[in-house]
């Protein structure tokens, strides 16, 4: 679910600087890939059916090896595989951390949909001062300036904000100079108890959509770019804000 195209339009020109008429000169174009909905691969009804038989114990093996030996990169293979993870890990450690929150609910269907090695290690953040969204924003905008240091003209980072079990999907693009602007483009939740399988297939939709927009990236930075172009991207890195904290006052 997002906003209306009406909606995110006038959300995004809300931000665009005063001094300089940009909302005339700003191509019709770049604003209607900022504010249109991306096209998102969905999972096939049979995804969905095999989630709410196997959530309702009435998945056979017969079945479980038609999906394990169809096409391991086919979002039925994968729905199936981790559907087969989650019954078999859910009364696995206890929840005590956000690393192992992660652990439990998330990547399982990283590794499985983006990583090509399963045993890929993840590495966390302790540094809290920021909250969730900010530090996730200055990310995203991070990788916007990496690719643009790369030579990639036209950058995008995609970004999973976590609160809780729901979780929402950002893309981030930079619109003109030093305006980087996030959209929400897609919203699903984590699956926490078994009679929530039903809800995997917007999982692994949403992360086949990264996996797809990675390959579009790959094929970009592959494109040979020539040292001026490089060098004009540059020019439109933008630094990050920085947050500063006032010290505790002490209580008299």
């Amino acid at each position: 679910m997002s906003l209306p195209y009406e909606t995110n339009y006038r959300l995004i020109v809300s931000f665009l600087p005063k001094q300089q008429v940009f909302v005339s000169r700003l191509p019709e174009a770049a604003v209607k890939s900022l504010c249109a909905q991306p096209r998102f691969v969905r999972a096939p009804a049979a995804a969905l059916l095999l989630c709410r038989s196997k959530a309702d114990g009435e998945a056979n093996n017969d079945e479980n090896n038609d999906y394990a030996n169809s096409n391991q990169d086919s979002m039925l293979s994968i729905v199936n595989d981790l559907a087969n993870q989650h019954l078999q890990y859910r009364v696995s450690a206890a929840v005590s951390s956000e690393a192992t929150f992660a652990e439990k609910y998330l990547h399982p269907v990283l590794r499985r949909v983006l990583l090509s090695q399963r045993n890929d290690r993840f590495f966390y953040s302790l540094y809290q001062a920021e909250d969730d969204m900010t530090k996730l924003m200055k990310l995203m905008k991070n990788s916007v300036d990496q690719q643009l240091y790369l030579g990639v003209t036209d950058p995008l980072s995609l970004g999973v904000l976590v609160e809780g079990f729901e979780c929402t999907m950002y893309r981030m693009q930079l619109i003109v100079h030093g305006v980087y602007i996030p959209v929400a483009i897609k919203r699903f939740s984590l699956v926490e108890q078994t009679h929530h399988l039903v809800l995997l297939p917007g999982m692994v939709e949403s992360f086949y959509f990264v996996k797809l927009e990675i390959n579009k990236f790959m094929d970009m930075v592959l494109t040979r770019k020539s040292k001026k172009e490089k060098q004009m991207n540059r020019v439109r890195v933008e630094a990050s804000f920085v947050t500063k904290f006032e010290p505790k006052r002490s209580r008299k």
